[in-house]
């Protein structure tokens, strides 16, 4: 069965099979039918598919969103996985919650959330949430399982669920703590603080950085129903004292923030100084406005962006001496490895000591 429609790259892929699951009684009842883990997709926007897949996709449309304790100043609520993750965050914004308002704008799932420990402007949803609900495959059977902020092991865009849980645990529902009135606003990010200068708003509210946030997001960001990509297509990256100064020394203008004695580099950046922005090959390129977003342009072919990424990580690699590391999800997962072999690139230390254990 094609994938096409189910992945925001609108590149073709077939599956053995399909399933939408709508609660947790129907994901529960599916994965004992299928045994084995399948491949788990929210709305598609995180994942290329290289190539068809040998196991069967589910369709996570569980939805949701009550409150389950509510405090002075907070509120817990319980969201389902396949609820659409703005619009949840426009929800609370409207309620005058706080917590996500840096997070709005972001395609996806709120399943998908702490898979990738989404963020953007100066906050994670590792900052609000307090457990991950799902079921856990043991080996030899499903079960019902949660994990608490700690046990999620959440690192820049990366968590439990990307590495040791990537193929036997499904997320079926998270939980986020937000405030009620007395937020701790995040406005230090530059676009934003540039944002509400330029309107000369000092004293911004949860409601008016949601609005910033929108209002940022859709000038530099293509919309995927227009022009098919899958948001940020690699990490930013994050450099010692000593790439620093010689990085320092060679580009004037290098933009870089230091961030827990390591010193963070958008990696758009040094995708635009080897020359990939705006760059078009056949019918894949990079976005005109943001390098960092690799664009299909009518290829149904997972293999071209696949290429694309891989000349731009070889490119950036001989260059700076830095490995780029994809973002975004890549399946079938052994290309995800492939990737780096086949443009002869190392892999970055975290990946191979994993390969290691």
């Amino acid at each position: 069965m094609d994938l096409q429609r189910y992945n925001t790259f609108r590149v073709r892929a077939q599956a053995p099979s399909i399933r939408v699951i709508h609660s947790v009684e129907e994901a529960n009842s599916a994965l004992h039918q299928l045994g084995a883990p399948p491949y788990v997709l929210g709305e598609g926007s995180n994942i290329l598919l290289v190539d068809d897949l040998d196991r069967p996709v589910l369709i996570n449309r569980i939805k949701g969103i009550r409150v389950v304790n509510e405090q002075d100043n907070t509120v817990d609520i319980e969201i389902g996985a396949g609820e659409s993750w703005h619009a949840f965050v426009q929800w609370a914004v409207e309620q005058g919650w706080g917590g996500v308002e840096n997070l709005a704008l972001i395609p996806g799932t709120a399943g998908a959330a702490p898979i990738q420990n989404i963020g953007a402007y100066g906050r994670e949803i590792a900052d609000v949430l307090l457990r991950v609900s799902g079921l856990y495959f043991n080996g030899r059977r499903w079960e019902w399982l949660q994990l608490d902020r700690q046990q999620c092991r959440f690192g820049y865009r990366t968590s439990i669920f990307k590495q040791e849980l990537r193929e036997n645990f499904i997320v079926c529902g998270i939980t986020l703590r937000l405030t009620r009135h007395h937020h701790d606003l995040c406005v230090s990010y530059w676009s934003l603080k540039k944002w509400l200068e330029q309107r000369d708003i000092p004293n911004p509210n949860v409601q008016t950085i949601f609005r910033a946030v929108v209002d940022i997001r859709r000038q530099r960001l293509p919309d995927p129903e227009v022009l098919p990509n899958a948001g940020s297509f690699f990490k930013n990256v994050f450099v010692t004292e000593e790439q620093f100064q010689r990085l320092k020394g060679q580009y004037e203008d290098l933009p870089v923030f230091a961030q827990g004695g390591m010193y963070k580099v958008p990696s758009g950046w040094l995708i635009e100084k080897c020359g990939w922005k705006g760059k078009r090959l056949n019918d894949v390129g990079t976005y005109a406005r943001q390098a960092l977003i690799l664009v299909n342009y009518g290829t149904p072919n997972g293999r071209d962006i696949y290429h694309l990424a891989g000349r731009i990580m070889r490119d950036v690699y001989d260059r700076f001496g830095i490995v780029l590391e994809p973002e975004v999800q890549i399946w079938p997962h052994h290309y995800r490895d492939n990737l780096y072999q086949e443009y002869a690139i190392p892999l970055p230390a975290h990946r191979a000591r994993e390969n290691q254990l």
